[in-house]
């Protein structure tokens, strides 16, 4: 791969106003100048477009296109080799592009490399600062070199090989719809996914109320994914993660009846054992009170996570019911 390669940057928006700017800033100081932008705008009603226009970057105004589409959109329109999606609300250091450079050229047999989150986010808050600081342990905690994973908020892929393997799903139902983990399944079928700790991105992170309706959305839309292969992604989407939030729903449900309060409490418990490497991490970063907080805070997204799931796959039941009743009659005669 030659060494000067051209790395296009793809950034959807919709409505950014807040962070747009300031994304745009930190690609602009970047060390390595062998890049374009791209923006594909899915029909902004703030000022979103009005800021980008002293910024030199392509803009494509896409109206009512999910990310899914704007990203492949963008891609479409990439003149460089190497394709890096970056969301609107994250920030890229200086050294960034770099570092996705030196990674492909160090590591000829990746085809794709991603990054994680700095342990600061970009905003303040307890929330925010807490959301960046479980993303970053689950990626940069693991002594995994390459995942079967996917992620858009700082995420480069060849271009040829996106293509190949047909680029995101757009089919894929909802405004929070894990169309990036099931890129990485794709990908990692035939591919290795390189995962650069190094590559950090600070992030704008959501406070409560948003960060809880977008876990409650992801692990809705998930079930469909999981259910496809029935597999486990090797970071964040585990099986381990999975039994951790089982048991903190489980162990709640369990205490409201009283012969089974000890198992509750059981199962509490273990929740609490599985993610104690985590509490310690924070302990250790924002000391007792932030990680007391912390502990509460990992609990009640537990619970929202096996909620969404839930009731995903009790919305599944009537399709599959449907399909076995039906299906006879719609079938197409021999």
């Amino acid at each position: 791969m030659n060494e000067n390669l051209k790395i296009s940057i793809v950034v959807p928006t919709l409505n950014s106003e807040k962070t747009i700017s300031k994304c745009m800033d930190s690609i602009l100081s970047s060390s390595y100048r062998d890049y374009e932008v791209i923006i594909v705008d899915g029909g902004s009603s703030d000022k979103t477009l009005e800021l980008l226009e002293g910024y030199e970057a392509k803009l494509i105004e896409l109206k009512g296109a999910g990310a899914a589409k704007a990203r492949n959109f963008g891609a479409k329109s990439a003149d460089g080799n190497i394709l890096l999606f970056l969301d609107s609300d994250v920030l890229i250091g200086r050294k960034g592009l770099e570092k996705v450079r030196d990674d492909f050229l160090n590591n000829p047999e990746v085809s794709a490399v991603i990054g994680i989150y700095d342990l600061q986010p970009a905003n303040g808050g307890f929330f925010p600062t807490f959301d960046v600081l479980r993303k970053h342990y689950e990626w940069a905690s693991p002594d995994i070199k390459y995942v079967n994973s996917f992620v858009t908020s700082n995420g480069a892929v060849k271009k040829d090989v996106f293509f190949d393997i047909g680029g995101f799903n757009e089919s894929l139902p909802g405004v929070v719809a894990n169309e990036d983990i099931e890129f990485g399944r794709r990908l990692s079928e035939k591919n290795k996914i390189l995962l650069d700790k190094e590559f950090a991105v600070k992030h704008y992170a959501p406070g409560l109320k948003r960060s809880l309706r977008a876990y409650y959305k992801r692990s809705f839309h998930y079930v469909r994914i999981f259910l496809n292969k029935r597999r486990f992604e090797n970071v964040k989407t585990t099986r381990s993660a999975a039994v951790s939030s089982l048991c903190a729903f489980f162990g709640t449900l369990l205490m409201l009846f009283s012969p089974l309060y000890p198992l509750g409490i059981l199962l509490l418990g273990l929740h609490l054992l599985m993610n104690l490497p985590f509490y310690q991490f924070v302990f250790k970063m924002k000391g007792v009170l932030f990680s007391l907080a912390s502990i509460l805070a990992f609990y009640f997204f537990s619970l929202v996570v096996v909620a969404g799931v839930t009731t995903s796959i009790a919305s599944l039941i009537p399709e599959r019911c449907l399909n076995e009743l039906l299906g006879p009659f719609l079938a197409s005669p021999q």
